[in-house]
C-alpha cells in the first residue's frame, strides 16, 4: 500500500500525509453498514448472491466520485473492488472464483482500534481477493491477521462452496494466549 501511496501523491500533487490521513478514517470513524448474503433455498435459482451498503455520511462526498477498480494479475485470481476516486483499497470485494468479501462496521463512539498496527482490512483484503480460490482459503488465510478493530466479515463462496459465513472480530484477548486477538463466529 505504501508503493500506491506514493504514486497517488505523485500523480496528484497531494501530500503523502494527507492521503495517508485520509486513508485512516475508515479505521477512526464510528460506522455501521449492512450486508446481506443468501444462496441455497433462500434464493429463486440457488445462487449465492452477496451485497454491502456503505452506511457513510453523505457529506463526506465520496460517493460523488466512484470507481470499480480491476486487476488482472500475472499471478493470483483477478479481481474487482467497487472504491472512490483518491482511496486505495475498499471494504468489499470479489475474484474470478467465486470469491466475495463484505465488512461491515461495528464501531461506536467508544469503539476505538483495538489494535491500529494491524493491517486494515481495506488495503489487506487485496491478498484475499489475490489467493482465496474458495471459502475455505479465505478464511484461513483471514484467521492469520489480527483484527483492527470491531468489525463483521461475510464472505462468500459462488463457485465451490456456494455458501457464505458472518465472522465478528471481536477485539477481546483470549485468555489463553494474552499477545492475541481473536474472531468469533461463522
Amino acid at each position: 500500500m505504501h508503493q500506491q501511496l506514493m504514486g497517488m501523491a505523485q500523480g496528484s500533487g497531494q501530500p503523502v500525509r494527507l492521503l495517508q490521513h485520509m486513508h485512516c478514517l475508515p479505521l477512526l470513524m464510528p460506522y455501521s453498514c449492512s450486508s446481506i448474503a443468501a444462496w441455497g433455498a433462500a434464493t429463486k435459482d440457488g445462487h449465492l448472491y452477496q451485497t454491502r451498503n456503505l452506511d457513510w455520511s453523505l457529506q463526506a462526498g465520496a460517493h460523488d466520485f466512484p470507481v470499480l477498480v480491476v486487476y488482472l494479475p500475472d499471478k493470483g485470481h483477478a479481481h474487482m473492488r467497487p472504491t472512490f476516486a483518491r482511496f486505495i483499497g475498499a471494504h468489499c470485494g470479489l475474484n474470478d472464483a467465486g470469491v466475495v468479501l463484505s465488512e461491515i462496521g461495528d464501531a461506536s463512539a467508544k469503539g476505538r482500534p483495538c489494535n491500529p498496527h494491524a493491517p486494515h482490512f481495506s488495503p489487506w483484503s487485496h491478498t484475499l481477493l489475490y489467493d482465496a480460490g474458495s471459502l475455505t482459503e479465505t478464511l484461513s488465510l483471514f484467521g492469520q491477521v489480527p483484527p483492527t478493530k470491531r468489525y463483521h466479515f461475510v464472505f462468500g463462496d459462488g463457485r465451490t462452496e456456494k455458501k457464505a459465513v458472518k465472522i465478528r472480530s471481536l477485539c477481546r484477548r483470549r485468555p489463553d494466549d494474552p499477545g492475541h486477538q481473536y474472531l468469533e463466529g461463522q
